[in-house]
């Protein structure tokens, strides 16, 4: 879903509006069904301060801090490398990117248990930041997990351009897990549906199968630079969640979480080439 606004914007919906919404998306996870959803483009802040940097503070995107979806961030090549690995994408890093990743935490709904330990892991008080008038500890955070948002290629009114978003990662990501789909379901198992849970669980075992992003940060919006924010760091973090998905790694995951035999044909359907996944950065 490439769709969003800061938590400030539906402060007055009634909470009985929003729960409908989220028993909705429970539900769709129960069906085998799995959301995710950009979490921004204007890093911590959100789009009120993007030309405005009185406006800087912290509004965590909607829907994107629904609990029972999951949250996809925005990385970049450093230093538009590949060869350097991935960092939060920002309009502060050089090369700038035309967007800064979204993240927070959520003002309207709680974290679930099975972000519990991952969110333990990454808190310590000095990455509370001052001025966050509505911190609380027992908040969702978003992102949960990220793909690379920079430097897509589109054609628009016939012409070739370069993007950048969440709204690049979000599609990307979903795709992987539609893929793996595909293979559970052709091994006889059901799609992952709410997959967020498994994935938390996976990144923190021993062979994750996320890249951890450790460098850089959500300070900035899509237009100006704020004072404040979340920095990437080791495990889960505000700023680009449990990380980029491993995509041969994510999948066996998967076919393993669900007893798929190791010689099932299934496991290797469909296989997408190392070269492109090696280029694409899901490696």
């Amino acid at each position: 879903m490439s769709y969003g606004l800061g938590e400030s914007n539906i402060a007055g919906t009634p909470s009985s509006t929003l729960d409908r919404i989220n028993t909705e998306v429970q539900k769709m996870g129960t069906r085998g069904i799995s959301l995710f959803i950009a979490s921004g483009d204007s890093g911590v802040a959100g789009r009120n301060a993007n030309s405005d940097p009185s406006a800087c503070g912290f509004d965590p995107s909607w829907p994107a801090s629904i609990p029972y979806a999951t949250s996809v961030g925005a990385t970049q090549w450093t230093g538009g490398s590949q060869a350097n690995g991935e960092t939060t994408c920002s309009i502060a890093n050089n090369p700038p990117a035309l967007i800064t990743s979204g993240g927070g935490f959520s003002t309207l709904f709680k974290r679930e248990s099975y972000a519990d330990a991952a969110w333990k892991a990454w808190y310590t008080p000095s990455r509370v930041k001052t001025g966050q008038q509505t911190y609380e500890e027992n908040n969702r955070g978003i992102p949960d997990v990220s793909a690379l948002g920079h430097n897509y290629n589109i054609v628009s009114g016939g012409q070739w351009e370069k993007v950048d978003g969440t709204s690049c990662a979000t599609p990307a990501f979903a795709g992987m897990i539609a893929l793996i789909n595909d293979r559970l379901l052709a091994a006889g198992k059901s799609s992952v549906g709410w997959s967020t849970p498994a994935m938390f669980k996976f990144a923190m075992g021993t062979d994750s199968p996320f890249n951890d992003i450790t460098t850089g940060n959500n300070k900035c919006t899509e237009g100006v630079c704020c004072s404040q924010g979340y920095s990437a760091v080791k495990g889960w973090d505000p700023a680009t969640g449990i990380g980029t998905p491993k995509f041969t790694k994510l999948s066996e995951a998967f076919m393993n979480a669900a007893g798929v035999p190791a010689d099932h044909p299934a496991r290797t359907m469909g296989t997408i080439p190392a070269d492109i996944l090696a280029a694409a950065g899901f490696f």
